[in-house]
């Protein structure tokens, strides 16, 4: 009978560590203070190389903890995990029929040969063996359960350090491919900013009168375009800080950040014939990062005025549910089916009859994840009168 004690001490051990290579090393040592084995090994499965290697061992020279390996179906070790399951051997190994063709162990009595299985999958082998001149009794039948039981802990302490190992790994790649992202980014944005400063300035120049003088309806114009370019600006050093900043949420009059995000669209509404109208009630006022959640707006207008035809109508609306503000984005164009609704909030995705109209298929995307960020939800409507509806549901605090 196996001392509770020991058996409290090996098993913290062998779940006390996320590496692989100590943990294999943990059973080994767990291993022996439980069942005495004069020898023995923690044998893993290399799925690229298709074989199993000594990870961990005990009282085997190093020459051949380094060469020893076995392909499943050969060798004992090879033989056992191919079968799932666990193995008293005594005395030579062929006298087993499943064995037959296996070299002679040379010094080795008996031998407790447990597979680490989990889910069908190998991940490796347990060896455990008493030589011939060991003190100690064969090992029993009983030997086996407790080995078993034990090789059950193990493969689960072994599994864990493995996923942890890939998560580590994940992270690592995806911190060098986020940093390269990052270096992109940055290259990008400054030839935009350039780009951005030289229009700036002949904006500058034109409303000084630099090129003579402007009727006020151009300088009005003019104006605008200088506030775009300056919304540009300021949307461009948020690619460059996005993933580096959360949300700056302030108390906002959600009918200001309508009414912007209307102005930064206007030329597509003036192009397209469009009539806009912003029924947002003044009082309404919500917390919210004031330039995500009117980039968010302005990708849902710019898709209306793409796809919803010449001479369309979109009204901008609000309301205030106990928590809640639900604003409503609702257009006279052809609508959307019925099975595509949940599919244009997808990266990339765009209709089939949207083809030949120039986009990324980010924008709806884009705006998800800006109204998801602020702990709300956006859907799409298509009323069998025609149309389409954009409601945006966000919590006031």
């Amino acid at each position: 009978m196996l001392d509770a004690r020991l058996w409290i001490d090996a098993l913290l051990r062998v779940h006390s560590s996320l590496q692989v290579r100590l943990a294999s090393e943990n059973i080994m040592e767990s291993a022996k203070d439980l069942l005495s084995p004069d020898s023995g090994s923690v044998m893993l499965y290399d799925r690229k190389r298709r074989w199993l290697f000594v990870a961990a061992a005990l009282n085997l020279p190093k020459d051949v903890v380094k060469k020893a390996t076995a392909r499943l179906g050969e060798r004992v070790a090879g033989k056992v995990a191919a079968f799932r399951s666990p193995r008293l051997l005594v005395g030579s190994v062929e006298r087993y029929p499943e064995f037959k063709g296996v070299e002679g162990r040379g010094k080795i009595r008996v031998s407790l040969c447990v597979p680490l299985v989990s889910d069908a999958t190998v991940l490796g082998v347990l060896n455990l063996n008493r030589h011939n001149d060991s003190p100690h009794m064969n090992y029993t039948e009983e030997d086996l359960h407790a080995a078993a039981l034990f090789a059950a802990h193990a493969t689960l302490a072994l599994k864990n350090a493995w996923l942890a190992d890939t998560l580590l790994k994940q992270n690592r790649m995806l911190k060098e491919v986020d940093a390269a992202r990052a270096d992109v980014i940055s290259g990008l944005v400054h030839d935009m900013r350039g780009a951005l400063g030289a229009i700036r300035s002949y904006a500058d120049n034109l409303i000084a009168g630099v090129f003579g003088d402007l009727t006020p309806q151009q300088k009005e114009k003019i104006e605008k375009m200088r506030e775009q370019v300056e919304r540009l600006a300021g949307l461009l050093e948020e690619v460059r800080t996005s993933g580096r900043r959360e949300l700056r949420r302030k108390l906002t009059s959600v009918r200001r950040v309508v009414q912007r995000a209307m102005e930064a669209t206007e030329y597509l509404f003036d192009e397209n014939e469009f009539v806009v109208e912003n029924r947002v009630p003044g009082g309404l006022e919500a917390y919210m990062d004031v330039g995500r959640m009117e980039q968010a707006l302005v990708n849902i207008l710019s898709n209306a005025a793409k796809y919803s035809g010449g001479g369309a109508t979109v009204t901008i609306d609000a309301r205030k549910e106990q928590d809640f503000i639900e604003i409503t984005v609702s257009d006279t164009g052809p609508g959307i089916p019925q099975d595509k609704l949940e599919k244009i909030f997808e990266e990339h995705y765009r209709l089939d009859e949207h083809s030949d109209i120039p986009g990324s298929g980010l924008g709806l995307a884009i705006a998800r994840r800006t109204i998801e960020a602020h702990g709300g939800r956006i859907w799409a409507e298509s009323p069998p009168e025609g149309g389409s509806v954009f409601h945006i549901r966000i919590p006031v605090r």
